[in-house]
């Protein structure tokens, strides 16, 4: 049946009842498996009297015909007493078995096939390692197959187009794990043209295709359990299916029921039975390293002969000790970093060991057989014997008690008592003397005794799937944890969450660094990754630059009449970190010199587009658009015909009027033929002065798609879109020829001249004899980077062109500085509710001068998350995932509400909880191994205070994140009383970062150093201003030189103050000095 619910109560009438419990699972009554409520999670919690009903609902239900629940703990006060009830409905099951040498081909006509997707779901069983499920190909080595590798699902597509990039041509999906356990796991594939989503048990993947692969393109067959004929595309070793199907559905259509009824559309191949019936085998699971099972021998046989199939993810235990019935000769067999390692030890002789296999701690089955008679040794793993040196010397008489995975307490036998830990991992097919084992028995109290055993289940699990190592960080384990290695991340801590990065250059800034190449992580614990950067601290201003791989000047050759090639730029960034380096500064902009002789850079009807940050330098000049957001010049008459500047036939004007962009077209007549009138799009507005030059470059963006269908063209009207005040203006403004195109995300920007016209361009091929250049500066940040370029018209005679194409340059950092200010202790701000199931990290600036409060706060049903100033040298991280409250906290011999900025950083995952202040040690609280791990919040987001408005939090918050995630807290404080934007007063944080007597002045946004009264220049006035002397040499200051000099009243210079007629008291010269010859005059 489908098991959706189970129900406790405690005995009747009684004190007994079970406060906690395990369930499990079989279709057969052998092979028991563990449900787990998480990936985590095992046990269920109980009853707390005899009387109460505790219900738990099972997501995912299960399917099952027989139930174990198995007591962890019970009531102090007496005895186990449950009543149990399950909830649940009739389960259909039609089943397939494939002997490893049979298979089914089915045949489909196209009219069955879906024309958006494939859908094939299904379950499956085995006990092997390795097998076909399924396979269908197509022409030109193209399939798709489902393969068991290891016991992994392996979903292999082969588009058969070897000109497709790599990750199309050839597609790898791997899900699952242990999947050899000789239990029910479900499979569900969704198969598209471009894409595929693959889900085993409760996991998934998708893919999607970046280029124009089919892969439903096939043929109409499809084999399930092998490959009949081995297949003609089959290029990879394979072995066919043993095991069973369930539930096969493809499209649909049931394919066992067709099997049943042997229609011509099923093909059988073998041996092929519509039953699930195996030989069961028993396994023993150790579940702690005290755990054991002793086992009988036959005392005084001149002969030791031990089997077993071991499987394990420990690296290191005891496998198997035992001692010999004469004489202190002992046996013991056990695994050693991954391999395994006998020791036989003999008196009068030196211990003897013997080393074979290698990576035995990989979850995998492995086999192991010794065997002693006479002098002969022999050992065996996987099949494969390994080397023994010498033969042994003396009689072997076997002892009377075999220990496996560990000793008890009270022997002191060999092998036991020392440092070794006990096996953990799972045993099955044990054989003793030739004579196989029945755990069962075992279970039974009829053999020798045993501790801390799961008997007839493998209770191994993966606890590396899913993976919980973030940014690409390697997971190990072992059998009750799992580690990651965050070697090469570029990440940090238990999971690989935490950046070891800086989140910008101007962060690296007020950490007192010098310019020079960083990384960069401008999304923090996201997904983004680092980026390298160059960051320039200039005395004002922190630039990041970003390279690229075209910084070059770049000839352009003759096209010869050809489509012009693009040139692709590649920076040393992803165009997702370039995004968020963009998005994050408070301005970018990106530098196109353009150089030509004999070249036009452009042609066809055009307009000059200055868009409102944008500057064009033309031919020595500089264009800007300050009051209007953008102005369009036509200059070619509908006829072709050229026109001068004060003939133009109209113009374009996209401005302000009243906080609202318009656009209007200032015609003097009725426009010619080809000249568009928009001056319907929006009202009139008097025209700003018009600003000329005698050579132009023009900016255009490509049309959007209802603009297109309202033209109807297929040479598509230019689009310039202006962002004013949030609001997005498209405006129809010409046609694009030929030209320089730069290319951003997808976007063309097209950077235009004017051809044959009365308003020149310096570039016109009839008047450029000599070189020429134009500058463009790119400063809209939606238009940057530029990643294309492409130089068109570069065919006629003797023409030459050449671009050069700078850095990305972004200044500013619009969230490090982002802030706000709390007035009153029941003020916050309210975002969003936070998710972080897994993994959550929080990360702020504060500053205060209040006892205590709340930082930030959100709760859920029972779960919550909360960070406070709990006293005033005392932060504290608390949580509650379902495993009850947890705390760290960071105390600091100094009190933190000193009104100085205080860096604040948690981070919670299923590992651990981590806090730091500052620089203060961290502290960790390490998470229980099989508790709760998903934090489940519902609540919004409280900044600065609580749900209950009590603790509220007095003082500023700045720079907040939440899992690399920005939070806008000045926009949200502009509409919360209480709370404003912003927070001055930062000298008296990173006032230490001006050397040598600079002096900290305040900015809005961070601090700037004046080295004014300083010798010394630079950001941070480190750098030395200094002077060589050589022999004969001085300088002469005459402070008369000054008397021209108009001093500001703010200066502090020393002559300013001598032309204001002060009076001296005295005078203090300071200077450094370095020299090998004496004696010298300084002064």
């Amino acid at each position: 049946m489908e098991v959706t619910a189970v129900a406790t109560q405690g005995g009747y009438g009684s004190s007994d009842w079970v406060s906690s419990y395990v369930l499990m699972f079989s279709d057969g009554g052998r092979n028991w498996k563990q449900y787990r409520r998480e990936e985590s999670v095992s046990g269920f919690p109980g009853n707390t009297n005899a009387d109460s009903v505790v219900h738990h609902p099972l997501r995912p239900p299960l399917e099952a015909r027989f139930l174990r629940f198995l007591p962890l703990a019970w009531s102090p006060k007496g005895r186990i007493g449950m009543r149990i009830e399950v909830y649940g409905c009739t389960y259909r099951s039609e089943m397939v078995n494939f002997d490893g040498k049979s298979s089914l081909l089915y045949t489909f006509n196209q009219k069955s096939v879906s024309p958006a997707k494939d859908v094939i779901s299904l379950k499956f069983k085995t006990r092997q390692t390795d097998g076909i499920l399924l396979h269908r190909e197509g022409q030109n080595g193209k399939h798709v197959t489902l393969q068991l590798v290891r016991g992994k699902l392996i979903l292999l597509l082969n588009s058969g187009r070897a000109n497709l990039p790599s990750p199309d041509a050839h597609v790898t999906l791997t899900l699952g794990s242990l999947l050899d356990d000789e239990h029910w796991h479900s499979i569900l594939i969704e198969l598209g043209n471009t894409h595929v989503h693959f889900t085993v048990d409760r996991h998934s993947q998708h893919f999607q295709a970046e280029g124009e692969c089919d892969y439903l393109d096939l043929d109409y067959k499809i084999s399930f359990g092998g490959i009949p004929g081995h297949g003609k595309s089959v290029a990879f070793p394979h072995k066919d299916f043993h095991g069973c199907f369930e539930n096969l559905y493809y499209n649909g259509v049931d394919i066992i029921d067709l099997s049943k009824k042997h229609t011509p559309q099923i093909l059988v191949t073998g041996n092929v039975s519509f039953s699930c019936s195996h030989p069961q085998i028993v396994p023993v699971t150790f579940l702690s390293s005290r755990s054991y099972l002793a086992l009988p021998g036959t005392v005084g046989e001149d002969k030791v002969s031990v089997a077993f199939q071991f499987r394990t993810w420990n690296r290191a235990g005891l496998l198997l000790t035992t001692q010999f019935q004469h004489g202190p000769e002992a046996l013991v067999l056990l695994l050693n970093d991954g391999k395994l390692r006998l020791s036989l030890s003999q008196p009068g002789h030196p211990a003897r060991d013997v080393t074979a296999g290698a990576g035995l701690s990989d979850g995998q089955w492995h086999s192991v057989s010794l065997s002693l008679k006479g002098n002969h040794l022999n050992v065996m793993v996987d099949g494969e014997a390994a080397s023994v040196a010498h033969s042994l010397r003396g009689q072997i008489d076997s002892g009377d008690t075999y220990y496996l995975g560990g000793c008890p307490n009270s022997s002191s036998g060999p092998g036991c008592g020392g440092p070794l830990a006990g096996f953990q991992g799972c045993l099955r097919l044990i054989s003793i003397g030739d004579q196989a084992v029945d755990p069962i028995t075992v279970q039974q109290g009829s053999l020798r005794t045993f501790r801390d055993l799961q008997i007839d289940t493998c209770g191994l699990t993966d606890r590396c799937l899913p993976s919980y190592c973030e940014h690409g960080g390697e997971c190990s384990q072992s059998w009750d944890t799992f580690s990651c290695d965050c070697t090469h991340t570029g990440y940090t801590g238990a999971t690989c969450h935490s950046s070891l990065f800086e989140q910008s250059c101007d962060a690296h800034r007020h950490r007192g660094d010098s310019s020079g190449f960083y990384y960069i992580d401008s999304d923090g614990s996201g997904p983004l990754g680092p980026a390298l950067v160059y960051c320039n601290m200039t005395e004002d201003t922190t630039w990041t630059s970003v390279q690229h791989n075209g910084s070059q000047l770049a000839e352009v050759k003759s096209s010869n009449g050809e489509s012009p090639q693009p040139v692709f730029f590649k920076y040393t960034a992803s165009p997702d970190q370039l995004h968020a380096i963009v998005d994050g500064a408070d301005d970018c902009r990106q530098e196109l010199v353009l150089r030509c002789k004999k070249s036009r850079l452009s042609a066809g009807r055009e307009m000059l587009f200055l868009g409102a940050k944008s500057e064009v330098r033309v031919c020595g000049s500089s264009l800007k658009a300050e009051n209007e957001l953008g102005s369009f010049f036509p200059t070619q008459a509908g006829d072709g015909s050229a026109k001068a500047p004060h003939e133009a036939v109209g113009r374009w004007v996209l401005s302000h009027h009243e906080g609202r962009p318009r656009l209007r077209n200032v015609v003097p007549t009725r426009p010619p033929p080809g000249v568009w009138n928009t001056s319907h799009l929006l009202p009139n507005l008097q025209p700003p002065p018009l600003v000329t030059a005698p050579c132009s470059v023009s900016l255009h963006l490509l049309p959007t798609a209802s603009q297109r269908a309202h033209t109807g063209r297929t040479h598509y009207p230019t689009a310039g879109r202006v962002r004013a005040k949030d609001q997005l203006l498209s405006a129809v403004v010409g046609t694009v020829h030929d030209g320089v195109e730069l290319v951003r995300a997808g976007r063309v920007l097209e950077e235009h001249g004017n051809r044959d016209s009365l308003y020149w361009n310096s570039c016109y091929p009839e008047r450029s004899q000599h070189w020429t250049s134009d500058t463009v500066v790119l400063s809209h940040k939606e238009h940057l980077p530029v990643t294309q370029v492409v130089m068109r018209d570069t065919g006629r005679p003797h023409s030459e062109a050449a671009f050069e194409l700078g850095p990305l340059l972004c200044s500013g950092d619009n969230s490090f500085w982002n802030s706000a200010s709390f007035n009153t202790d029941t003020s916050y701000l309210h975002f969003p509710t936070f998710r972080g199931e897994l993994s959550a990290d929080v990360s702020f600036f504060f500053k205060t001068t209040a006892p205590s409060g709340v930082f930030v706060e959100n709760l859920g049903i029972t779960d919550f998350i909360r960070l406070e100033l709990h006293a005033p040298a005392e932060v504290t991280f608390s949580f509650d995932v379902g495993n009850g409250r947890c705390e760290v906290t960071v105390r600091s011999p100094t009190p933190f509400n000193d009104n100085r900025w205080h860096h604040v950083r948690a981070e919670r995952n299923v590992k651990e909880a981590t806090l730091q202040v500052d620089q203060l040690p961290s502290k960790t609280r390490a998470a229980p191994t099989d508790g709760h791990a998903r934090l489940q919040l519902n609540s919004q987001l409280f900044v600065g205070g609580t749900a209950t408005r009590q603790r509220g939090f007095l003082g500023c918050i700045r720079s907040l994140r939440l899992n690399g995630l920005a939070l806008d807290l000045e926009e949200r404080a502009m509409m919360t009383p209480g709370v404003d934007p912003g927070c001055p007063g930062h000298c008296g944080s990173y006032g230490h970062l001006c050397r040598n007597g600079g002096r900290c002045r305040e900015r809005p946004r961070g601090i700037t150093c004046d080295c004014t009264v300083s010798a010394y220049d630079g950001p941070f006035c480190e750098s030395e201003i200094s002077a060589y002397f050589g022999t004969g040499s001085s300088v002469i200051y005459d402070f008369q030189e000054h008397s021209n000099y108009t001093a500001s009243k703010n200066s502090s210079s020393f002559a300013a103050l001598l032309h204001e007629g002060g009076t001296l008291a005295g005078e203090v010269v300071t200077l450094s000095f370095r020299t090998t010859g004496t004696p010298s005059l300084l002064l």
